[in-house]
């Protein structure tokens, strides 16, 4: 009796049989090798993270993170991934493994947390925890793109490594305690590597005990090797000055900046009582000789939605850098021309700049008594052709220019 064989052509469908429920559920991690924080003495094989169901791992080689962060092979199999440093594996050393999210089945069900792994092939794990947040330094706003490097001192030349998530948060946990030289940077070039003269960056020192913790706020800023100058200077009334810088300025500027403001046609200098980084509708001047000091209003917390970024409990988290300058004069300053000279202020590189420029002033319109401001309202003469009893015209106005 023959059998009968028929083919049909055309690709395998992917899709679930007919009445079967659609597959909502992301792949789970099967099987990790070796085991999560498991001491692995000699250990010479593969690490491997391996899903319960085929998974789209194709970016997994340019996405993972490892620390120590050194140069790995990567295997990318059907269900499974593995890793394997070019060098091979160190003695001595704690490794940790780390997959995002988003990994995908058939059916595009994505994972929404990171698959994390850590193992020793020597020394025991610790409980040590780091953690912290990067931010851009002008804008406040988290910073996408950005690793931690933690390269321990005296010299290490194979840092651990952290990467953020959308927040601009990290954490790096079974770090080993020492002293480190922490590294906050954005990786451009995505080659996992900084380059202090291309990239945005930031360093803290951190002293990390055993068992011990550490919550990190890295604040990067674009390279610079020049100070920052003085480009331009103008007047916002009579005794208030607005100077702007090339370079975003700290609020709290350490030393003695120093603005001197001189008239150019008399050589009179003007008595300068303060300069204050940022625009001169938000800082707060001291009060004049003879003024009432300004009330101090209670401060309010911002709505969530008003805050540059998220605060890690720093109060300077809302008082960003400006690039500008209020000064506030002494005395009233005359019509003509002025030369401002700054120096002693600190870009965030903590470089110390200055420079000088010149600005036109122009004293307001004054009336007879001399005072400043709007002239007083001036009747016209009386209209002899049109004159009727008991009816004026309405005053005349005269602004200013």
């Amino acid at each position: 009796m023959g059998v009968l064989i028929l083919a049909s052509g055309g690709c395998a469908n992917e899709s679930p049989p007919p009445g079967a429920l659609p597959d909502a559920r992301p792949p789970q991690v099967e099987d990790i090798v070796p085991g999560r924080d498991t001491i692995v003495p000699g250990f010479d094989g593969d690490a491997r993270v391996r899903f319960d169901e085929p998974a789209n791992l194709t970016n997994i080689e340019r996405e993972f993170t490892a620390s120590p962060d050194e140069t790995y092979e990567v295997k990318v199999g059907f269900r499974d991934v593995r890793f394997r440093p070019r060098a091979g594996w160190r003695d001595g050393v704690i490794y940790c493994l780390e997959l995002p999210e988003g990994i995908r089945d058939l059916m595009n069900n994505r994972t929404d947390a990171p698959i994390e792994f850590c193992f020793s092939t020597g020394p025991p794990i610790p409980s040590t925890r780091v953690t912290g947040r990067i931010l851009n330094a002008v804008t406040g706003q988290p910073q996408a793109q950005a690793r931690v490097h933690f390269l321990a001192l005296p010299q290490d030349s194979t840092p651990y490594a952290a990467v953020v998530d959308r927040e601009g948060d990290f954490e790096r946990r079974a770090l080993p305690p020492d002293t480190y030289w922490a590294f906050g940077f954005v990786d451009q070039n995505r080659n996992r590597l900084l380059d202090r003269r291309l990239e945005p960056y930031d360093s803290l020192r951190l002293d990390l005990s055993p068992d011990g913790s550490a919550d990190l706020e890295f604040r990067l800023t674009d390279p610079d090797t020049t100070p920052a100058q003085l480009v331009q200077a103008e007047a916002v009334d009579s005794v208030t000055l607005r100077l702007e810088f090339d370079d975003p300025l700290h609020r709290s500027q350490e030393g003695q900046p120093s603005v001197t403001v001189t008239q150019a046609e008399t050589g009179v200098t003007v008595d300068v009582v303060a300069a204050l980084v940022g625009e001169p509708s938000q800082v707060r001047f001291p009060a004049m000789p003879g003024e009432q000091p300004p009330e101090e209003e209670p401060e309010e917390e911002p709505e969530a939605a008003a805050r540059p970024g998220v605060e890690l409990g720093s109060a300077e988290a809302a008082e960003l850098p400006s690039q500008a300058v209020s000064v506030r004069l002494a005395a009233a300053l005359e019509t003509g021309t002025y030369r401002v000279r700054a120096g002693g202020f600190v870009n965030l590189r903590g470089l110390v700049g200055g420079g000088d420029t010149t600005f036109v002033y122009e004293a307001p319109a004054t009336d007879s008594t001399g005072a400043g401001g709007e002239q007083p309202e001036v009747s016209p003469p009386p209209d002899t052709t049109r004159a009727m009893p008991g009816r004026r015209r309405a005053p005349g106005r005269v602004d200013d220019p």
